[in-house]
C-alpha cells in the first residue's frame, strides 16, 4: 500500500497539500521537484489508482532550506525530519498516518538514525489532533519557535532505540 512517490503523482500530491495549506507551506511543481530530489523519504499511499496520503522527510545534513529543519540541524545530529504528512480528509482516522510513521521509523532504525523530528503549529491555531497523534507516536516537545510565517511551532523529537 505504501510506495515511493513518483513524478506522475505530483498533481495529486499538490492537490492534497492545497487542501491543508493552512497547516503547511504552499507547494508548486518546481518546489516539489526540488524537495523530491533532496528527500530521504517521499512516499505515498495509493488506493484505486489515486494518491490518498503522502509523507515527505529529509535526513540531517542535506541542503534543505526550511527554517524549522535548520533549527533541528543546529541542535541535533543523525536524524530524519518529517517536513509534512498529509492524509486525504475522507481517509482520516483509518490509521494511515500511523502506517506512514511506523514505516519511516523502521527505515530510520534500519539506517541507524537516532531521532525523528517534526514540528506542529501551536499558534495562532493550536493543532490538537496533530499534538495528540505525535504524543501517541512517542514524540516529545524539545522547544518552540516562531517561523517566518508568524506561526509558533512546537518542535518535537522521537528517540529511536
Amino acid at each position: 500500500m505504501i510506495r515511493k512517490a513518483l513524478k506522475k503523482d505530483y498533481s495529486e500530491i499538490l492537490k492534497l497539500n492545497r487542501n491543508d495549506v493552512e497547516m503547511l507551506s504552499p507547494l508548486d511543481d518546481n518546489i516539489l521537484g526540488k524537495m523530491d530530489e533532496l528527500s530521504e523519504i517521499f512516499q505515498v499511499i495509493e488506493e484505486d489508482n489515486r494518491v490518498i496520503a503522502f509523507i515527505l522527510a529529509f535526513k540531517d545534513g542535506c541542503d534543505y532550506w526550511s527554517d524549522n529543519y535548520g533549527w533541528f540541524l543546529d541542535n541535533y545530529t543523525n536524524f530524519i525530519y518529517i517536513d509534512r504528512i498529509v492524509i486525504d480528509e475522507s481517509y482520516r482516522k483509518r490509521g494511515l498516518a500511523q502506517e506512514l510513521y511506523e514505516n519511516l521509523f523502521n527505515y530510520a532504525l534500519k539506517n541507524k538514525y537516532n531521532l525523528v523530528c517534526a514540528e506542529i503549529d501551536i499558534e495562532p491555531e493550536y493543532n490538537y489532533p496533530s499534538i495528540r497523534f505525535h504524543e501517541k507516536m512517542g514524540f516529545r516537545q524539545v522547544g518552540t519557535r516562531i517561523s517566518k510565517q508568524t506561526l509558533t511551532v512546537s518542535l518535537q523529537v522521537k528517540e529511536l532505540k
